[in-house]
């Protein structure tokens, strides 16, 4: 299996923090969110590789700041030719230009750099094993406004009977996360997905398409869930984790 962390957005709605700085490298409980991220997927053994992509723009910051750490060297930086908001690839087309440029061909785990989970992956990554299909996870949302997320609906065995992205009148309450984990064999419905007419921003949008081709199924995350998209998130989150750290 392949890990991918989706790490080059571009974050205005969080500017100053990010105006020259990614997201991912702002620090949450003492150390930057993306290292809550990798340390989830240094826990599967099954990763042998692990993909973070991001622009030219914050080429530099990730560089420097892998090259401080002490990990394992399947982690790995992957820059995509693109430095402004209006250049990005989106998340799907991001998705396909690594699959691409780096001839994957692995199941593949796919995780946004700027979304932190309490939970092991373990439970994520055994659903999807026994599914042979792809798996998106998913967060009971008990307050908040569901319009800004990817909606889904499940029948008793997980699978997705309904999903919108950014639904104006939501059909549940469990919001999509940015964890997806996607089978060698289902790879190329990205690149179907996207030689048509379709959004290449949100994930959310490949899901709408896809559960109506082939068995999608949601892994609902039973512990708490960040999805650092402002000021107030992220000041939550960092909270959270502090309140987690051990006495000094």
């Amino acid at each position: 299996m392949k890990a991918i962390v989706m790490a080059g957005g571009f974050a205005k709605r969080m500017w100053p923090l990010t105006q020259d700085r990614p997201k991912p490298l702002l620090p949450v409980g003492g150390r930057p969110m993306i290292e809550h991220v990798i340390g989830k997927l240094l826990e599967i053994s099954s990763i042998s590789t692990i993909y973070i992509t991001t622009n030219r723009k914050f080429e530099k910051a990730f560089s420097e700041w892998l090259e401080g750490k002490d990990y394992p060297s399947k982690v790995r930086l992957v820059v995509e030719d693109t430095s402004s908001e209006e250049e990005k690839l989106g998340s799907v087309g991001a998705l396909n230009h690594i699959i691409d440029r780096e001839g994957i061909d692995d199941d593949v785990l796919c995780m946004g750099g700027d979304n932190l989970l309490t939970d092991s992956l373990h439970g994520f990554i055994e659903f999807f094993r026994s599914h042979g299909s792809t798996v998106f996870g998913l967060h009971e949302m008990q307050a908040g406004n569901l319009c800004k997320f990817g909606i889904a609906c499940l029948d008793s065995s997980g699978k997705v009977v309904d999903f919108e992205e950014k639904p104006e009148k939501p059909r549940s309450n469990l919001v999509s996360t940015a964890v997806y984990a996607i089978p060698r064999s289902e790879l190329a419905l990205v690149r179907e997905y996207l030689s048509g007419s379709n959004n290449p921003d949100a994930f959310g949008y490949f899901i709408s398409w896809l559960y109506s081709r082939i068995p999608v199924f949601g892994f609902v995350f039973r512990n708490r869930w960040f999805d650092i998209g402002s000021h107030e998130t992220y000041e939550e989150a960092n909270r959270h984790m502090e309140r987690q750290l051990p006495d000094s």
